[in-house]
């Protein structure tokens, strides 16, 4: 009988990193990840965490509008 997976808690998800975008699975036991930053970023200063978050968000931004005038434009 092949092995179960181990079934998540009911609070764990898979979750997108705030600042560089990557996937993650929160919470996970024994990882520094928070409910908005992947390992990786929840080890930076907080104030270089909020520049590079700031970043991200307008370049999200800048796609979704480049997105929209690539479907208007015939």
């Amino acid at each position: 009988m092949p092995a179960k997976p181990p079934r998540l808690q009911p609070a764990t998800r898979e979750k997108s990193c705030q600042v560089c975008g990557a996937n993650y699975t929160y919470p996970e036991r024994g990882s520094t990840a928070t409910r908005f930053h992947c390992e990786l970023c929840a080890g930076l200063d907080p104030d270089t965490r909020k520049v590079l978050q700031r970043l991200a968000q307008r370049v999200q931004q800048l796609e979704r509008t480049v997105d929209q005038l690539s479907r208007k434009s015939p």
